[in-house]
């Protein structure tokens, strides 16, 4: 049985990527993620709380951008993003982890949830496997925000966290009901095909999805108006345009090569997008009969791009089944070699906006008021007062 490390001698190990890329396969091919709560999964998450006197505790699956929590006591967040996750060395060492007193643990000190609330000082975590593998699916964690003199025996958080192993495969794939659609996914061979399928032209004057009074009441936030569009990090899809948008009350925004641009819906490349909630990859948009006739793809002079687009590719973003934005790239030349490497790529470049408008949006700032709307609108016109309209 693996025993649980205490010691504060050694920094958390970098995960060796082609191992985390099959590990995070293996948990979105189980289909746990974002499903609704189950008692089974709540049961072990306060058997865990109780057994360690912890007045926080979670039963938790990782992915690549996320601690998403399937069962939870005393956290009110539905995850930690991956950079306030405590628990990476539990996924790179599979083995349990106890920290009496995270303040003098050179590990986890200058932590997130360490120096700011919760303000964690105990916690204990142990991991998930997928049955019969050493594939870490999550972990079990209880927290505390005193420390603890002695630690106790991890046996218990680790046939808790065997039992919760068990569970994830009691059902097939799919087989779960899911909470709701959010701001991240992860890239499969299907999604890609998917997105590289042909489907029939939707009507451009159809702005059910846009104007929907469900998506409109998270528009019209005032957390939503401020969310940052401008590059976050490297680029890995080489594309000459690429961009994350946010899709307003009847326009996108967005900021190419430093210019923000500001297109009406009914001009808008990505309205297909909008109007259909699926991903969209077309090689060559003069033979895709969605988007041949688009003005953008004709090389319109009112397309903010000033030559005929030719590549298309776009990732809706949602935050509770909303659609609240896209990630896109754009070529002015076809390109008839893609790769699922590609797809990856964009993927990859989306997860920073889709995080910033999942942690934005999950503020419990108000709706904006009828007679207060006039204030947002200033202050959207004025932060977009240079875009361009096309």
């Amino acid at each position: 049985m693996p025993r649980a490390s205490s010691s504060a001698t050694t920094l958390p190990s970098p995960m060796d990527m082609s191992a985390e890329s099959a590990r995070i396969s293996a948990l979105v091919s189980t289909g746990i993620l974002d499903t609704v709560p189950e008692p089974t999964f709540d049961a072990i998450c306060e058997a865990a709380a109780r057994a360690y006197h912890c007045p926080m505790a979670a039963v938790t699956f990782i992915d690549n951008t996320r601690q998403w929590f399937k069962a939870a006591r005393g956290l009110s967040r539905e995850y930690f993003l991956s950079s306030e996750s405590l628990c990476s060395t539990v996924v790179v060492s599979a083995t349990p982890l106890t920290v009496l007193n995270a303040t003098k643990d050179p590990r986890f000190r200058a932590h997130p949830l360490v120096v700011a609330t919760p303000r964690v000082r105990f916690f204990a975590s142990a991991p998930i496997l997928l049955p019969g593998t050493s594939v870490v699916l999550g972990t079990v964690i209880v927290l505390d925000t005193k420390a603890h003199s002695k630690a106790l025996s991890t046996e218990r958080l680790i046939a808790l966290a065997a039992a919760a192993g068990r569970l994830v495969v009691t059902e097939p794939c799919g087989g779960r009901k899911k909470l709701h659609q959010n701001a991240f996914y992860f890239p499969t061979k299907d999604g890609f095909a998917a997105a590289r399928s042909v489907g029939p032209p939707t009507d451009p004057s159809d702005s059910i999805n846009w104007c929907a009074s469900s998506r409109l009441r998270y528009v019209r936030r005032r957390d939503f108006q401020r969310i940052d569009l401008k590059p976050r990090g490297p680029i890995a899809f080489d594309a000459p345009i690429c961009s994350a948008s946010l899709i307003d009350e009847d326009c996108q925004r967005f900021i190419v090569h430093g210019k923000r641009v500001r297109v009406h819906r009914r001009d808008a490349l990505d309205a297909h997008v909008v109007r259909t909630k699926v991903a969209v990859w077309v090689n060559d948009t003069t033979l895709d009969p969605r988007f041949r006739d688009h003005p953008w793809v004709q090389g319109a002079t009112s397309s903010p791009f000033r030559r005929p687009i030719r590549f298309y590719a776009c990732l809706p973003i949602y935050f509770k089944n909303e659609l609240l934005g896209t990630y896109f790239a754009m070529d002015f030349v076809p390109r008839y070699n893609a790769s699922f490497e590609d797809w990856k790529a964009l993927n990859n470049d989306a997860y920073p906006h889709a995080s910033a408008i999942e942690v934005e949006m999950a503020l419990t700032t108000p709706l904006v008021c009828i007679p207060c709307a006039w204030v947002t609108d200033l202050v959207h016109w004025w932060k977009w007062r240079h875009a361009s309209d096309a």
